[in-house]
């Protein structure tokens, strides 16, 4: 398809659109809640519970958070379906839902700092903003921000994929390699306030201020601005 139609946009030799596919449903008389989606199924966090339904709306499971002991700081869903919840001092997976069956994986030293933010199995702390990396049940660590190479100030200036970590420092766009911790300054001089990375490592940046999107996967040459 050289020319997209019926709705079709293309960017390089990705082809995309916008359609609605169907309607999500899932029984909750209150209008504020949190929500996190996987491909087959949604959690949503209302008042003292998060609840896991299907996209016919069939309740699935649900966790009592007051029974958590710790404040939630946010939830998402791995590559495996499972939900991970983010505390301040650990990640909890839930392995099953009959019997609920949660495992938790903490800070070696919740005293010195805590989670800032978490994504993809990549964690931040909140002083440092050192980088760390799920392995298994324990974390290893990627990159150590001792010399304050970055300062990220909103969880809207990082994201991640399987193979890197983008960063939005102040002044400059940094790279993290998942796979040896590799600081890389991707962009010099360059400020933005949003990034997001896809799984096929094509990257977002979007400037508030001069409401400016740029894609690309290498910066040298800019897809889409």
């Amino acid at each position: 398809m050289k020319n997209p139609s019926f709705d079709w946009e293309r960017l390089k030799d990705v082809f995309y659109r916008s359609r609605a596919i169907g309607e999500l449903k899932w029984p909750t008389q209150y209008e504020e809640f949190k929500c996190a989606l996987s491909l087959t199924v949604i959690a949503v966090e209302i008042q003292d519970f998060i609840q896991v339904y299907n996209y016919f709306g069939q309740l699935l499971g649900k966790i009592n958070l007051q029974r958590i002991h710790e404040d939630i700081i946010k939830f998402e869903f791995d590559k495996d379906e499972k939900l991970i919840l983010v505390t301040k001092s650990s990640i909890k997976i839930v392995k099953g839902w009959s019997p609920l069956t949660i495992e938790s994986v903490p800070l070696q030293d919740p005293t010195i700092d805590t989670i800032w933010d978490y994504h993809n199995g990549i964690m931040l702390l909140a002083k440092s903003r050192d980088i760390y990396k799920l392995n298994g049940n324990e974390w290893e660590l990627l990159y150590e921000n001792k010399d304050k190479k970055y300062n990220l100030l909103t969880k809207n200036h990082w994201s991640c994929n399987d193979d890197s970590i983008i960063l939005l420092d102040v002044g400059h766009v940094y790279q993290v390699s998942t796979s040896n911790g590799a600081l890389l300054k991707l962009i010099t001089d360059s400020s933005w306030h949003k990034v997001t990375i896809s799984s096929r490592g094509f990257i977002c940046l979007y400037n508030m201020k001069d409401n400016k999107l740029q894609i690309f996967r290498d910066p040298a040459r800019i897809l889409m601005e």
